[in-house]
């Protein structure tokens, strides 16, 4: 079984579990050597530094199906662990057990601390800033959360954590669109925008970012279209019509409303 060596002078390490489960050493990664030694340390990994109670972890290991021998099994599992990645990264406590590693190590604290800071950023105008941190966040996501663990808990921000993905590649297609600077820019948000409607045909917001992307590029006719077939769609599948949202910025297109260009093209 290989052994992740964390004590790497200037390497630093961390948690991978915004996808299959991987302990990162530098830029050296290393899978689990069993998947449920991948399920213990991604549940560890849902409370860095905190412990996480037995019961909890055999209900994320083996939801309401323990094996007779949960407690033995366990412990091979938590043997396995500390073969690979070293016994001081994980600690027994009362009934329990501790991931022993800072919790910025763990890539779901980052996303989650960046997802932050996008936000902040944004609501003070540092739209490059707030790219910037929201890309970086969408970077880390290579899959589900806490990938095939049971806890309920571990479920529940699995599910958070995918909807703030998708909320954080739709504030990328708007925020990239505020700071355009040129007809490349926007063409660029134009297939943005459209990756969105085609992922989620029902989610207004994209059918509402591709029309004012395709208005700044100069392509009105093309925009309204989208709204008719946002229209389409909600009538066909929902019996809704379109939200105020987008009835508005259909109401600027016609009008040639020049707010909805990216401040820099208004000239």
């Amino acid at each position: 079984m290989p052994t992740v060596d964390i004590t790497a002078e200037g390497a630093p390490f961390s948690v991978g579990v915004l996808g299959p489960v991987v302990a990162r050493v530098g830029e050296d990664l290393s899978p689990p050597p069993t998947r449920q030694v991948g399920r213990l340390l991604a549940t560890l990994a849902g409370w860095p530094g905190q412990v996480v109670s037995r019961e909890s972890i055999v209900q994320a290991l083996w939801g309401d199906s323990p094996p007779h021998t949960v407690r033995n099994t366990l412990q091979v599992h938590v043997s396995h662990l500390r073969r690979w990645l070293g016994q001081e990264v994980i600690h027994h406590r009362d009934d329990g057990y501790v991931l022993n590693v800072p919790s910025d190590s763990v890539d779901v604290v980052q996303f989650t601390t960046l997802v932050q800071s996008a936000a902040a950023k944004h609501r003070v105008s540092d739209v490059r800033g707030a790219i910037d941190d929201a890309q970086a966040a969408v970077d880390l996501v290579r899959g589900p959360a806490f990938p095939e663990v049971q806890e309920p808990d571990l479920v529940a921000r699995r599910s958070r954590v995918a909807e703030l993905a998708d909320h954080l590649h739709q504030d990328l297609v708007e925020w990239r669109l505020e700071v355009a600077q040129d007809s490349h820019d926007v063409a660029e948000s134009v297939a943005a925008a459209r990756e969105l409607v085609a992922r989620h045909p029902f989610r207004e917001r994209g059918y509402a970012l591709l029309m004012r992307a395709l208005v700044a590029n100069g392509r009105t006719a093309e925009a309204l279209m989208v709204f008719d077939t946002a229209s389409a769609a909600l009538r066909h599948d929902h019996g809704l019509d379109p939200g105020p949202e987008l009835q508005e910025i259909r109401r600027r297109c016609v009008e040639g409303d020049p707010d909805l260009l990216p401040p820099a093209l208004r000239s």
